[in-house]
C-alpha cells in the first residue's frame, strides 16, 4: 500500500489512472485494497468495494468532493459514466448522501436506499443507469 501512496505522491497520476491501478490491485487482494482515497485536479474521492447491508462486493463512492469552481459542469455525471464502464461489479453505491442536489439526482435516476438502516446511502445496478450526455471523464 505504501508503494501505491508513493506512486500517487510522486507521479501525480490522473484519477482514471489511479482508479485503474486500484482496481487491478484490489482484484488480486480485495481485503487489503478494500478502500482507497484519490486526489487529482482538485477532485478528492474515496472508493470502496463493500458497504453495509450489501453482501456482495460493489463499487462504493464513499466520498466525492468537487471544489465550487468545478461544480455544475457535469463532472459527477461524467464520473458515473466512467465508473459504469470500468466497474467489475454490478452495483454502484453512493454512501451517506447529505447534499440535497445529490439526493435529487439519486431520486431522479431511480437509485434505491441501501436499506432502512442506511437510507441516506443509495444503490443502483449499473445497467439501470443511463449514459449521461456529458463530456468524457478525463480527470
Amino acid at each position: 500500500m505504501v508503494d501505491f501512496k508513493m506512486w500517487q505522491l510522486q507521479n501525480r497520476p490522473s484519477l482514471t489512472e489511479q482508479i485503474t491501478r486500484w482496481l487491478e490491485l484490489q482484484s488480486k487482494d480485495p481485503q487489503t485494497w478494500s478502500s482507497c482515497s484519490f486526489e487529482a485536479q482538485k477532485i478528492q474521492l474515496l472508493l470502496r468495494n463493500r458497504t453495509n447491508d450489501i453482501p456482495e462486493e460493489c463499487l462504493v463512492i464513499a466520498s466525492f468532493f468537487l471544489p465550487e469552481e468545478l461544480q455544475r459542469q457535469g463532472i459527477f455525471k461524467s464520473f458515473i459514466n466512467y465508473l459504469t464502464e470500468i466497474s467489475p461489479w454490478k452495483t454502484i453505491v453512493i454512501e451517506d448522501v447529505s447534499n440535497e442536489n445529490l439526493v435529487r439526482f439519486c431520486e431522479k435516476y431511480k437509485f434505491k436506499a441501501v436499506s432502512p438502516m442506511y437510507e441516506t446511502s443509495y444503490q443502483i445496478q449499473k445497467e439501470q443507469l443511463p449514459k449521461f450526455n456529458v463530456p468524457k471523464f478525463q480527470h
